[in-house]
């Protein structure tokens, strides 16, 4: 009998998610990544991992068309990519649990959560101005 709170995830997804000229999305590296557990249905996982990708792509259309056609074959761009994809989706289930746990966990833990969906936002946000050669940046508003 197990008493851990963290479900195991319901399979090996062998699922990725290609995008013609970027590197490839998969589930399993997801979920390693990011430490999802099987709360988040594999389905689920590629559902915001897709909107993630498409998101960070258009951002990056610009950029991608003054590229040579191997730029991804750097292995370092490719992680950043991904690293945006990932961090990008990880910000998005947190933001869709939020609700739900709340109802579960109370109002301090939805603070937790919304302050953990902001730090994924954010690692997204940096692996994209990296990418891009670009200074990372954050401003306070007070």
């Amino acid at each position: 009998m197990s008493f851990g709170i963290a479900v195991p995830p319901s399979s090996n997804s062998s699922e990725c998610l290609a995008l013609p000229g970027w590197p490839n999305i998969c589930v399993a590296t997801a979920r390693d990544v990011l430490r999802v557990d099987g709360t988040v249905t594999d389905d689920r996982l590629l559902e915001s991992l897709t909107n993630a990708a498409y998101a960070i792509v258009s951002e990056l259309a610009e950029w991608r068309k003054q590229q040579s056609a191997d730029v991804f074959n750097d292995e370092r761009l490719s992680f950043l990519f991904q690293r945006a994809v990932h961090y990008y989706a990880h910000a998005e289930l947190l933001e869709r649990y939020r609700n739900f746990d709340v109802a579960k966990n109370g109002e301090k833990h939805y603070e937790t959560v919304a302050a953990a969906a902001e730090v994924s936002r954010r690692n997204s946000r940096w692996a994209i101005a990296d990418l891009l050669g670009q200074t990372r940046l954050t401003v306070w508003v007070l």
